[in-house]
């Protein structure tokens, strides 16, 4: 079920994700890191209306597999949907580590340095998100 959710979330259905990652946690009794923090992502993204409850299912599974740049990457996400700029900016920073290729964490990273008044690196990350995402359309990336 969890890996039906993750299909779903890539391609972006976030309602079927949902449905299926709702019904593993079900299974895993909300143990499993990966399905709780799938599931905060296909509802932040699929329900903006449930952003705490993406937040607290990030936060658990965060507490499963701490510093894991996935979930680190996740409950950056869903701390910039909630304006929490110091927080999304904490967990941003530690996920672009690991994740460097990732347009989305930049271009989140983007907003939050806008939002936080520092133009220079929302500047510098507007500009790689920009160039990862040249780089994975035409296939060099």
């Amino acid at each position: 079920l969890n890996l039906l959710g993750m299909h779903a979330l890539l391609m972006g259905q976030y309602e079927r994700a949902i449905v299926w990652l709702e019904q593993a946690n079900a299974i895993s009794r909300s143990r499993d890191a990966m399905v709780l923090n799938n599931l905060a992502l296909a509802l932040v993204r699929g329900r903006p209306e449930e952003k705490g409850r993406a937040l607290e299912l990030s936060e658990q599974a965060l507490a499963l597999i701490p510093q894991n740049p996935q979930a680190l990457g996740t409950h950056g996400e869903i701390n910039v949907r909630l304006e929490r700029w110091d927080d999304a900016l904490k967990d941003l920073v530690q996920t672009v580590q690991f994740v460097r290729n990732d347009p989305n964490i930049h271009q989140l990273l983007e907003t939050t340095y806008r939002k936080l008044g520092d133009n220079r690196m929302a500047d510098v990350h507007k500009r790689l998100a920009e160039e990862l995402t040249t780089e994975s359309d035409d296939g060099s990336g």
